[in-house]
């Protein structure tokens, strides 16, 4: 056995513990971040002049209507609505260039003081002719109050 024998068996040897650290990395990772259940409460767009994406979290019907301020008035009073001695509202209220863009929850996970709720980004369909103004899209969910105690944050992430 020459020299390339034992510095391909050490690169070996290297790149097993390294695949090893990620696994764990990534199952320690896994394990903090807790499956939060959820239900849509509602969804909705408008035109309005708006940037970026923000995500929140209301514990009272005054959180609910501030965050809400850019929507539909109608749906603003509608999260208003919840029972939040039973729930929280979170909502994710992305901009858009042009009409007829949606989002949709897909997930939602809580990871010590903070919640993230991945989502989806939908197009019009190809077909259809929209309007170019500047739109924000939003989703509304309901989560149990008791899942976001200590929760301070909430994050938006987009999937594709």
């Amino acid at each position: 056995m020459g020299r390339g024998h034992l510095s391909l068996t050490r690169a070996f040897r290297r790149a097993a513990l390294g695949a090893l650290v990620i696994a764990s990395a990534v199952a320690v990772t896994t394990a903090d971040a807790a499956t939060v259940p959820w239900e849509t409460v509602l969804s909705g767009s408008r035109i309005f002049d708006a940037e970026g994406t923000v995500a929140f979290i209301a514990r009272t019907p005054a959180d609910a209507r501030k965050n809400l301020r850019t929507a539909r008035p109608a749906d603003a009073k509608r999260a208003a609505a919840t029972d939040f001695d039973r729930f929280a509202i979170l909502g994710i209220v992305h901009a858009f260039p042009a009409c007829a863009w949606s989002v949709k929850v897909r997930s939602v996970t809580r990871s010590g003081q903070t919640v993230t709720v991945r989502y989806a980004r939908k197009r019009p369909p190809k077909d259809v002719m929209t309007c170019q103004a500047r739109t924000i899209a939003y989703e509304v969910i309901r989560v149990p109050r008791a899942q976001l105690e200590g929760v301070r944050a909430a994050r938006a992430v987009a999937t594709p």
